[in-house]
């Protein structure tokens, strides 16, 4: 959750209306190779080195649809930021989401992938965390598997021993649409949000 709320207040602050992942990176012209940018977030709080700050991604919204807080509506703020990144020019198409644009409103990468399209359609589904529980109780596996989880977790984050986190005080922020991206890029010709019927 932490994590969600440090995204959510990262984009207040440098006045973003969306959000970071790694992610395949913007193109300015067609037959253009993009790079996958695996650099991408906020450096305050990142374990290594962050150079691609300036691009958002629709999918960067699922994991605030995983969320339930109890307090904060952050199913209504996961909406809120995939609303305004595809909103913006190019920001769907015929197959879905985009991929990814810069937060500049110059470029996109027009691409389908799995990831960018499916994982924010399960999230804002509530996930598939009955499935996968079902398959691995099948298995008889569920305890090595959550026991795996923990020790990867705890080599890079340590005990969680359930202690409090410094900021799980402070709510999770929506966007703000007066920090929209700009509108500089024509409209992909069909199946833009805001393309007639």
């Amino acid at each position: 959750k932490n994590g969600e709320r440090a995204r959510t207040h990262y984009a207040s602050y440098v006045r973003s209306t969306g959000l970071w992942a790694s992610v395949n990176g913007p193109i300015t012209a067609n037959g253009q190779n993009g790079d996958y940018f695996s650099d991408c977030g906020i450096q305050a709080i990142a374990f290594q080195n962050v150079t691609h700050d300036d691009v958002i991604t629709p999918y960067g919204a699922f994991p605030l649809f995983l969320i339930k807080d109890g307090k904060d509506d952050t199913e209504g703020i996961a909406a809120g930021y995939l609303h305004h990144m595809i909103v913006s020019r190019q920001g769907q198409n015929c197959f879905g989401t985009t991929e990814s644009f810069n937060v500049s409103g110059n470029s996109v990468a027009p691409l389908v992938t799995w990831d960018s399209k499916i994982t924010t359609l399960v999230a804002a589904m509530q996930g598939n965390v009955d499935i996968i529980t079902r398959g691995l109780d099948r298995l008889n596996v569920t305890d090595a598997f959550v026991s795996i989880i923990n020790t990867e977790w705890g080599m890079v984050f340590g005990d969680a021993s359930g202690e409090a986190l410094t900021g799980e005080d402070l709510p999770f922020l929506p966007p703000n649409q007066a920090n929209a991206v700009p509108q500089l890029l024509d409209d992909f010709t069909s199946c833009s949000a805001t393309s007639p019927a």
